[in-house]
């Protein structure tokens, strides 16, 4: 299932770093959970493939697989 979360939450977090940093500030995250027989390397490909979607989507997204 892919869907695509808008986290206030996390949003509202970032708006606390400091405004010293002269430039823009995006993050987006992957996230996934384990299913019986996953190794490490699919767990972490399913998580990279949502952060890719992620980041297609125009960032600041959580995405999850």
């Amino acid at each position: 299932m892919n869907r695509t979360i808008n986290n206030g939450k996390l949003q509202a977090c970032l708006l606390i770093i400091p405004r010293t940093i002269q430039r823009k500030i995006t993050c987006s995250f992957g996230v996934t959970e384990y299913k019986k027989g996953d190794t490490k390397h699919s767990l972490l490909s399913r998580a990279d493939k949502a952060l890719y979607i992620s980041k297609e989507n125009g960032r600041n997204q959580v995405s999850v697989i």
